[in-house]
């Protein structure tokens, strides 16, 4: 399977998997409305495991679609936009190692918890929220730089809609701030972010699946023999 198609079936695939993750979060807050307090925390962990488990690993198959998606926008507009799309899949490979720890991180302390139930200090908590929250801040920065410099590849190189493009750019430049707005009393700029993501992913993968693969150097040459 090309690269292209298959970072098609990845950009819808991740925007499906974000679904899934709203899903579970909104599951978990129905369930418990409050995980601030490192005893509901346990309580919470203890009842529902498997939710918790299923989160983490949705965003790591989520991320490394994410990841393939960029992998194939680079090959799409490599010849006119080299520059910018190589810079942005190495930011958005940052990105995928960070969220992927953050994510593999998580789920041990909640594997440790559930095997032992061990007691967790409010400072352990505290230290567990903050270290895990930036790691994500951490890598939905990077990612706010992947795709606002491949938003900016798309407006400029136009291999199909410029409205991806554009969403791109909005929600990189919202993730690239998220961490200097994040004192600010605001909505959760980083989830509205990745839902303006997950809009572009759809549309991004239906124009990878429904436009004409270009032919490769090696491909042409067979041709015109």
């Amino acid at each position: 399977m090309k690269l292209q198609r298959l970072g098609g079936y990845g950009a819808i695939g991740s925007a499906s998997l974000f679904a899934g993750v709203i899903v579970l979060m909104l599951q978990l807050g129905k369930r418990f409305s409050s995980l601030d307090d490192p005893t509901k925390f346990i309580a919470a962990v203890s009842t529902a495991p498997v939710h918790f488990y299923a989160f983490y690993l949705l965003l790591i198959v989520q991320f490394i679609l994410w990841q393939i998606m960029f992998l194939a926008l680079h090959e799409r507009m490599q010849v006119k936009a080299h520059q910018l799309t190589r810079i942005a899949v190495i930011a958005a490979s940052a990105g995928t190692v960070l969220a992927v720890a953050f994510a593999v991180m998580q789920a041990e302390t909640i594997r440790k918890i559930v095997q032992h139930m061990a007691p967790m200090q409010d400072a352990t908590y505290r230290a567990f929220r903050e270290i895990g929250g930036g790691l994500a801040l951490t890598a939905l920065h990077f990612y706010g730089w992947a795709g606002l410099l491949v938003g900016w590849a798309i407006l400029r190189t136009r291999p199909f809609s410029t409205i991806p493009g554009w969403l791109l750019v909005v929600a990189g430049l919202l993730e690239i701030g998220d961490f200097i707005l994040a004192w600010l009393p605001l909505p959760n700029i980083g989830a509205a972010a990745h839902l303006i993501d997950c809009v572009a992913a759809v549309w991004i993968g239906i124009a990878l699946l429904r436009q004409k693969q270009p032919q490769s150097a090696l491909e042409e040459m067979a041709v015109s023999k």
